[in-house]
């Protein structure tokens, strides 16, 4: 299942949140070779913020297998601090233009086949979350040796300009079309015949929440 988080739901679901802040943590500590024993820092940036939308894999008993961030290209996002040299024509900026950043699957340890698994269902639920919102692009920047992977999931994907070198290997900004018409395509490449994006409804109101 694919959890929307978006502003309204934040305090509802901050649990969520954390999970995934306390990944991030884990995965910095251990590219620094930290030790990770009794762990439970919180690995947060200044495009955390209210507005940002998040789209996480939950399993049934409410662990975050998974997720992504998106923000408009509008207003700030992380990629405006990379290389020009990514975006041959310049960054992307439109309302119907959003960016992707911290995607995340699973622990290193778990196998190719579980990682695949939640990549595909993010897909879906990105894209099943595109269709509702307007949004008819997404672009993100990631390792050259990504590019087979995301192909694979049956997107429409064109490369923004040519390949850089960044922290030990090639990476690539890319261009992903949301068209409604190639949805179908995404969804049988994905294997996925059912929607997997989930609102979380808002809290009933209580005596406590009242007072």
């Amino acid at each position: 299942m694919i959890v929307l988080v978006g502003a309204t739901d934040r305090s509802d679901q901050y649990g969520y949140l954390r999970q995934v802040w306390q990944q991030r943590y884990q995965e910095r500590a251990r590219e620094a070779g930290w030790s990770l024993d009794g762990a439970s820092g919180i690995g947060r940036d200044r495009f955390d913020g209210a507005d940002t939308v998040y789209l996480l894999s939950i399993d049934t008993h409410g662990n975050v297998l998974g997720g992504l961030r998106l923000m408009p290209s509008v207003g700030p996002h992380p990629l405006e601090a990379m290389s020009a040299a990514l975006f041959a024509d310049g960054m992307p900026n439109a309302e119907n233009v959003w960016i992707i950043s911290r995607f995340c699957c699973l622990e290193p340890s778990a196998s190719a086949h579980c990682r695949d698994l939640v990549a595909r269902e993010l897909v879906c639920g990105l894209y099943e979350y595109a269709l509702q919102s307007d949004i008819g692009r997404v672009v993100c920047v990631t390792q050259l040796s990504r590019l087979p992977v995301i192909l694979k999931a049956g997107w429409h994907v064109r490369p923004l300009g040519l390949p850089v070198p960044i922290k030990g290997s090639l990476a690539v900004a890319l261009g992903i079309d949301l068209d409604p018409s190639h949805f179908e395509i995404v969804r049988a490449a994905c294997g996925s015949a059912r929607n997997v994006l989930h609102v979380a409804a808002a809290p009933e109101p209580t005596l406590e929440m009242a007072i």
